[in-house]
Order: structure tokens, then C-alpha cells, then sequence
């Protein structure tokens, strides 16, 4: 996958977000292009209730890589961000 972070729409985040089934390939696109994305903390909130659990994974990755690089976010950003959130990444079966 080729991105342009900067160019990135709502929808495409979610189309991509949407078409995850690889914990791998779903980090990697969540720590590197969105993470540059102006959209990243919208995203954030919009993914963490999701059904889809690699939708809620892209959560939780994105503002724990966030939590790492976005240097201009202060702490309170992230600890708002947590109790009005329930990331589950588990697996049934």
C-alpha cells in the first residue's frame, strides 16, 4: 500500500480500516500513514466502539503509536481519550 498521509480521506481510512484481516498489515499502516494523517485522532474516537475488531485494534494502535511520536498532543489528550473507550481486541472462539 502507497499512501500520502496528508491526502488521506474519512472514507478511505475506513475503507482501509474496514478491509484489515492481518494484525501485522493493520499495524503497519495504523503506525506509519495514519499516524501522519490530520485525521488520526478523529479516527481514534470514531474506530474504538467499532464491531469490527480489527477496526477497534486500529483504534487502540493509533493512539498508542500517537502516544509515542505526537509530541504536540499533551498528556490530558490521551488520558481523555481512554475511559470513554472500550478497545477489546479479543477473539471469540
Amino acid at each position: 500500500m502507497v499512501a500520502e498521509p496528508a491526502r488521506l480521506t474519512s472514507r478511505q481510512m475506513d475503507a482501509w480500516a474496514k478491509g484489515f484481516t492481518s494484525s501485522d498489515v493493520c499495524d503497519q499502516v495504523y503506525g506509519s500513514a495514519f499516524l501522519a494523517s490530520p485525521l488520526a485522532w478523529r479516527k481514534v474516537a470514531a474506530w474504538a466502539a467499532h464491531k469490527d475488531e480489527f477496526v477497534r485494534r486500529a483504534a487502540f494502535a493509533l493512539l498508542a503509536t500517537m502516544a509515542v511520536h505526537d509530541k504536540q498532543a499533551g498528556n490530558n489528550r490521551f488520558i481523555a481519550a481512554l475511559p470513554a473507550r472500550k478497545f477489546s481486541c479479543s477473539r471469540s472462539g
